[in-house]
């Protein structure tokens, strides 16, 4: 699993999401081929996730809300 699907994997976990949603995200994000695939599709997750993964690698969530917006776009 790549160093994204894992930040998004943890804030999952710690947002107390329960154990079947948790593995079938796992699943998901374990067949993600690489960073890029991951980070587009925290487009998919709601704003606390986002929150808590920006948290993680330290930038303010409106920067990486403008980087999922500059990415969709792609």
């Amino acid at each position: 699993m790549n160093y994204i699907a894992t930040l998004i994997l943890e804030a999952l976990i710690e947002q107390g999401h329960d154990d079947a949603y948790i593995e079938e995200k796992r699943i998901e994000l374990s067949g993600h081929t690489g960073k890029f695939c991951s980070l587009l599709s925290l487009n998919c997750f709601d704003a606390d996730t986002t929150r808590k993964v920006a948290d993680k690698v330290g930038v303010p969530v409106d920067d990486l809300k403008t980087t999922l917006h500059t990415i969709r776009e792609f």
